[in-house]
């Protein structure tokens, strides 16, 4: 008699098959010797056998042992003869029937993390991080390929790392008024399927950046000065020849001048 357990018998999967010897009684038959063999090898073969559970050791001419690992490849049908042999010689064969259905196909859902990002402008750069989960809980991010970032407004940029898992998402420090914005990650799946997932971007209102405006004197006689005065109405004595700055910064994207009052 032969259990294949409760296991699917599905493509690409392992099944431990156990061989039990019983006299016309039902009582077991101990001391016999199990050897396997597979009817189909491209479909169903046999890996190992041990007279332990699960099978742990493999013998290349023909796996003996009482419990049989067998390792489905293919879908159709293939017979697992297990022939046991006694003290006396006798032999006993039996056989056992696998129909091997084809594994299904795997599918991919892809996620962005975190799913709602806050961006400051000239801030840090924020990582948003792909997880692709597949049908079989296994991490599938490897089997995708072609990825791709994109954003749908400018004043956010993308930049993704070289494996493509992740980005880094800035705001340039000009883009000082509020923004919202989403990014898009999308891949090929093996099926040729093109997977895509977003993430929501957002960007509070700031104060536009500021400057402060100088620039260097040259030419001045020794003991002499001059005042300099800027469109804001500050002013400014410079005594020597060399750098100066105006005392109030400015407001980024507004015109300035300099000019020699006194």
């Amino acid at each position: 008699m032969i259990d294949t357990g409760s296991a699917a018998q599905v493509a690409g999967g392992t099944l431990t098959l156990k061989a039990t010897l019983l006299a016309a009684d039902g009582s077991e038959i101990k001391g016999a010797s199990f050897a396997w063999k597979s009817s189909d090898p491209t479909i169903v073969t046999v890996v190992s056998a041990s007279d332990k559970a699960p099978a742990t050791t493999a013998s290349i001419m023909a796996p003996v042992g009482t419990y049989a690992t067998v390792q489905t490849l293919a879908a159709g049908a293939a017979d697992i003869t297990a022939t046991a042999t006694l003290a006396d010689g006798r032999r006993i064969t039996s056989v056992t029937h696998l129909l091997v259905q084809a594994a299904p196909a795997r599918s991919y859902t892809l996620v962005l993390t975190p799913a709602t990002v806050v961006v400051a402008a000239g801030g840090a750069a924020q990582i948003v991080t792909v997880a692709v989960r597949r049908s079989d809980g296994v991490e599938g991010a490897g089997d995708l390929t072609n990825w791709s970032w994109t954003c749908d407004d400018a004043s956010f940029v993308a930049t993704p790392a070289a494996d493509c898992h992740s980005a880094q998402v800035t705001s340039p420090a000009s883009a000082y008024v509020a923004g919202a914005a989403v990014l898009t990650a999308c891949a090929d799946a093996p099926a040729a399927d093109r997977l895509c997932a977003n993430a929501a971007l957002s960007r509070n209102a700031s104060l536009p950046p500021t400057y402060t405006v100088g620039g260097t004197v040259s030419g001045l006689a020794s003991g002499k000065s001059l005042q300099l005065a800027d469109t804001n109405g500050d002013t400014q004595v410079v005594n020597a020849n060399g750098g100066f700055t105006m005392p109030t910064p400015q407001q980024g994207a507004t015109p300035y001048a300099v000019t020699v009052a006194a």
